[in-house]
């Protein structure tokens, strides 16, 4: 058996697809159930970061309280996005962040990052 240097220089390329691949079946079943009732889009969030507002005031600086990774996939959120976009090949798939506020507590807000795939 002979490994050739296209071969061996596309295993990193390789590796990250088969991580890629590993992404998608996390979120593949959520993404069926959203696109079953009509959506037109899913957002898989890959990171969410609490902060909260110490007073009610625009002026002043949120404060991070957390930081959670929810996939444990070792490549950067913008390199995932053309991989994953290969595998959706006629839908948008772009990076997104998005704010949410907690109901509980109007001072915590949580922007979750991640892929935005859109097939409308």
């Amino acid at each position: 058996m002979s490994f050739s240097r296209a071969y061996l220089n596309g295993i990193p390329v390789e590796n990250k697809k088969k991580e890629v691949d590993d992404i998608i079946e996390q979120f593949i079943e959520p993404l069926r159930i959203v696109a079953g009732n009509g959506q037109k889009s899913y957002f898989y969030v890959i990171m969410r970061t609490i902060y909260e507002l110490p007073i009610p005031n625009p002026y002043v600086k949120m404060v991070m309280l957390k930081n959670e990774m929810i996939s444990t996939c070792k490549i950067p959120i913008k390199e995932q996005v053309p991989l994953i976009k290969e595998r959706f090949p006629d839908c948008s798939v772009k990076y997104h962040e998005e704010w949410e506020s907690v109901v509980i507590n109007e001072n915590i807000r949580v922007l979750k990052k991640g892929i935005r795939i859109d097939w409308s």
